[in-house]
């Protein structure tokens, strides 16, 4: 029978080894995040210049307020200029 074969005790390991997986693997996400979270505030905290590339129009209606600069945005690393614009959102 299974009982006489130590099933239960086979399962109860079993269960005890998978529910510790299941935890260890519940922080994965966590840890990941954790670590290129640190790794983007490092290249936003980098020193040198911060500009757009060269090849970007320069739009006239944009009234710049300040200089651009390194942010997190959507968990990436972005040039982010703030300012006014007298286009409305539709253009």
């Amino acid at each position: 029978t299974a009982e006489g074969c130590g099933f239960r005790d086979l399962k109860a390991d079993f269960d005890k080894k998978m529910d510790r997986m299941m935890a260890e693997t519940a922080k994965l996400p966590q840890i990941a995040r954790s670590g290129d979270l640190a790794a983007l505030k490092k290249q936003v905290d980098a020193p040198g210049p911060v500009a757009f590339p060269d090849w970007m129009p320069a739009a006239p209606e944009f009234k710049p307020a300040g200089k651009p600069a390194k942010k997190l945005v959507d968990e990436e690393v972005k040039i982010v200029q703030t300012g006014t614009s007298s286009l409305t959102p539709e253009k």
